[in-house]
């Protein structure tokens, strides 16, 4: 059973993040913020549309990260 819980635990999703820049500038920001978050960082490139500057970052993050996340945003009526 203890063998399953970790496994559980380990349980990893890949998430993209899709963030509007007003300065390329803010790109080394970003990431020092997600990583602050202690996210791992697979992938992250900038693009333009329609004049706006994206920063575009894959992100690998643990389900329990995620679940505990939505709880906090449950409790403070963000959701």
């Amino acid at each position: 059973m203890k063998i399953l819980q970790s496994m559980l635990c380990e349980l990893i999703c890949f998430v993209l993040l899709q963030i509007l820049c007003e300065d390329q500038g803010f790109f080394l920001e970003i990431v020092d913020i997600i990583r602050g978050f202690g996210l791992n960082i697979l992938k992250a490139k900038m693009e333009t549309r329609k004049k706006k500057l994206w920063a575009h970052f894959i992100v690998e993050v643990n389900i329990e990260y995620l679940i505990e996340i939505s709880k906090i945003k449950q409790i403070n009526g963000s959701i």
